[in-house]
C-alpha cells in the first residue's frame, strides 16, 4: 500500500486517503466536509412564503421516524422569528424521500391543519408529490395552497406550475470537495469556514 503523504490524517478504514464528507456540518464529523446551511436555507424560504402573505405554513420532512433533520428544527425556528402560529405538528415526516413520500405526508398535513396555505418540502421530489395530492383535493395551486421545494431539481421546472426551490449547487459543492482533497493532499487542515459551506438560492417560479 502506498504510505499516506506526511502529515495527512487517516481516513476511516487508515487507507491514508482523505475523505470528505458532503452534507455534514464541520463539527459533525473529524474528516472534511461540506455542508449546506440550512439556517439560511430555511431563513429565505420561511421568508420568502410570508412576503406573499403566508402565515399558516407546513413542512413535509424527510428524517428518521420520531426525529426531525436540521432543516426541521430550522423551519420551526423560523417560523417563531416570525411570529407564526406554527409549531411541531405543522411539520409532518414523510416515508421517503419521494413523490410517494410527499403525497402521504401532505394527505397528513391537511387532516391536522385544512387551512394550511403554504408548504415547504424537504426535497424537490417530497414537494412535487404534495402539489399532486393537493391537486387530487381539488385545491389550486398557488391560490389554494403554495409549494417550496429545495435541492433544484429539473423535475420542479417541468410540472405545471412550475416548483418554487432553494437550489443547491452541485458545482459548488464538489468544487469545494476537490479543494478540500487538495488541501489535505497537501498534509493542511480541512476547511471550516466558507471552504466549507454552501447556501442555497432561492429561485421563484409558479407554485409560490
Amino acid at each position: 500500500m502506498i504510505p499516506p503523504p506526511p502529515g495527512l490524517r487517516p481516513g476511516p478504514r487508515s487507507s491514508g486517503l482523505p475523505v470528505v464528507l458532503l452534507e455534514r456540518a464541520p463539527d459533525q464529523t473529524r474528516f472534511g466536509s461540506v455542508g449546506i446551511d440550512f439556517a439560511a436555507d430555511m431563513r429565505q424560504g420561511v421568508a420568502h412564503l410570508t412576503e406573499r402573505g403566508h402565515r399558516r405554513i407546513g413542512m413535509l420532512d424527510c428524517a428518521l421516524p420520531g426525529t426531525r433533520s436540521p432543516r426541521g428544527d430550522y423551519f420551526l425556528a423560523e417560523a417563531r422569528a416570525h411570529g407564526l402560529p406554527v409549531g411541531p405538528d405543522w411539520l409532518v415526516l414523510c416515508g421517503g424521500h419521494t413523490l410517494a413520500g410527499g403525497e402521504q405526508a401532505l394527505e397528513e398535513l391537511l387532516e391536522r391543519h385544512p387551512d394550511v396555505t403554504a408548504v415547504v418540502g424537504c426535497n424537490d421530489l417530497v414537494a412535487i408529490g404534495g402539489m399532486r395530492a393537493a391537486r387530487r383535493r381539488g385545491l389550486r395551486v398557488p391560490e389554494d395552497i403554495a409549494f417550496l421545494g429545495v435541492d433544484g431539481l429539473t423535475p420542479g421546472e417541468l410540472v405545471e406550475p412550475a416548483l418554487s426551490t432553494l437550489c443547491i449547487d452541485k458545482r459548488q459543492v464538489g468544487r469545494l470537495a476537490v479543494e478540500q482533497v487538495a488541501q489535505m493532499l497537501e498534509g493542511k487542515e480541512p476547511a471550516v469556514g466558507e471552504g466549507a459551506w454552501v447556501v442555497p438560492e432561492l429561485i421563484v417560479r409558479a407554485s409560490t
